[in-house]
């Protein structure tokens, strides 16, 4: 079983078969798909690379990404694959605390409505512990990590104060981060 296949199988899984896919390709050639999962979490989707596991050549580890919103749903497949595009070009690790701020580029229209221009990856909230490790065979595991959108001041709190203070801010303001209409923590 191939890397791609396991994810599938994995995300089968926890989540059901997608109701849905979107194929997206790189400049650079690469292609990645975008699953829809519906059902995951109350009034939300949950959109799930499929392809990143791919490209160890250029971000160094196998992983995939899964992004939950409440909102934009065609918005949201397109504006992930092209952050994991940006990733893979730049050779950036997809891991917790990996950002993005270019979106208001990208979809100035979804940042102007959502206020949110930034993707940031953090590890997966919400969903069962051991969603975020999958089963490759043998001693390898790949890993999952989960996409967030961020406002340009929670963007730039996380660059000058890092991932922990970032994070501790989020959990203490009890904040909804799949909800792309909440306020700015900042």
């Amino acid at each position: 079983m191939n890397a791609g296949e396991a994810y599938f199988d994995h995300y089968e899984r926890f989540m059901r078969a997608p109701i849905g896919a979107r194929k997206f390709a790189g400049d650079d050639g690469r292609q990645v798909q975008i699953l829809a999962y519906d059902g995951v979490f109350p009034q939300a989707m949950v959109f799930a690379s499929l392809g990143v596991s791919q490209w160890t050549d250029c971000i160094g580890h196998v992983t995939e990404v899964v992004c939950v919103v409440d909102d934009a749903l065609e918005t949201a497949p397109a504006l992930l694959a092209n952050c994991l595009f940006y990733f893979a070009q730049r050779h950036s690790a997809m891991r917790r605390g990996t950002l993005v701020d270019s979106l208001g580029n990208l979809s100035p229209k979804f940042a102007l409505r959502f206020g949110k221009s930034a993707l940031y990856l953090t590890s997966c909230q919400g969903f069962p512990s051991d969603f975020s490790k999958v089963k490759l065979g043998g001693d390898n595991d790949g890993s999952l990590v989960q996409a967030v959108f961020l406002s340009k001041p929670e963007a730039q709190f996380l660059r000058e104060n890092g991932v922990e203070a970032f994070e501790t801010s989020l959990q203490g303001a009890r904040v909804d981060p799949i909800a792309l209409s909440r306020p700015s923590l900042f």
